[in-house]
């Protein structure tokens, strides 16, 4: 976000709602909006190995049967 921001911009001045966002001037809004999309991507890509090894990681469990059920 911090990238993105113009100069003279403090980042957690232009975070809140999307009304605070569109209220922005437009090309204030749009470094914005490029800004989350960028952020969220990231994360996103992130998270996608992750999810990957847990999904490896639960099919590697052994099934154990409990006992005492009849």
């Amino acid at each position: 976000m911090r990238s993105g921001t113009p100069p003279g911009q403090e980042a957690r001045d232009l975070l809140g709602t999307p009304e605070r966002v569109a209220a922005l001037p437009a090309h204030l809004a749009e470094s914005v909006r490029a800004s989350y999309t960028v952020g969220l991507s990231s994360v996103f890509l992130l998270t996608v190995p992750l999810a990957a090894t847990a999904l490896v990681a639960v099919l590697l469990i052994r099934e154990t049967p409990l006992e005492g059920r009849d």
